[in-house]
C-alpha cells in the first residue's frame, strides 16, 4: 500500500482526493477514511503509520485488529489505486480519449455528433503525420 502513495506526485495526490470523494469513483467509507488518515500524514508517511494497529484505530476506530477487515481494505484500496492509475494514464493520452469518444457515438448512433468530431480528428491526424514527415 504504501508503495502506492509513495509514488504519487502532490498534484497526483491532489487528484487522488478529487477520486477518494466522488462516488463516481468509490463509495466505500473505509477508503475515504484510509485516505483522509494518508492525508494528514502525507508525504512523510512511513511504514509504523501503515501497521496494522494505525490502520485500526485511524479506519475502524478499534484498538483491536480485525485481520478480516484489514485484509479486505488493503484489497480493496489497491484495486482503486490501480483504477486511478488507469485513469491518470487515460487522462494523459489526448487522442485516445477522442478515438474512443467516436467508438462511443458510433455505438450510440449520434450521427451528427460523430461527424463532428470525426472531421475534427481527422485534422489533427493530418497535422500530426504532416510534423512526422517533415521531422524525417
Amino acid at each position: 500500500m504504501i508503495e502506492y502513495i509513495r509514488n504519487l506526485t502532490k498534484e497526483e495526490f491532489y487528484y487522488l482526493e478529487l477520486a477518494v470523494n466522488s462516488p463516481y469513483f468509490t463509495t466505500n467509507k473505509n477508503i475515504v477514511r484510509l485516505f483522509n488518515y494518508l492525508k494528514k500524514i502525507y508525504p512523510d508517511i512511513s511504514e509504523e503509520d501503515l501497521s496494522k494497529e494505525n490502520i485500526s484505530l485511524n479506519v475502524f476506530m478499534s484498538k483491536k485488529v480485525n485481520e478480516v477487515n484489514f485484509r479486505k481494505l488493503v484489497s480493496e484500496f489497491s484495486f482503486f489505486m490501480e483504477g486511478f492509475f488507469i485513469q491518470l494514464e487515460a487522462d494523459s493520452d489526448e487522442m485516445r480519449n477522442r478515438i474512443l469518444l467516436l467508438k462511443s457515438l458510433r455505438n450510440r448512433g449520434l450521427v451528427k455528433r460523430y461527424n463532428k468530431y470525426y472531421k475534427e480528428i481527422s485534422k489533427l491526424f493530418r497535422k500530426v503525420f504532416q510534423r512526422m514527415r517533415s521531422t524525417i
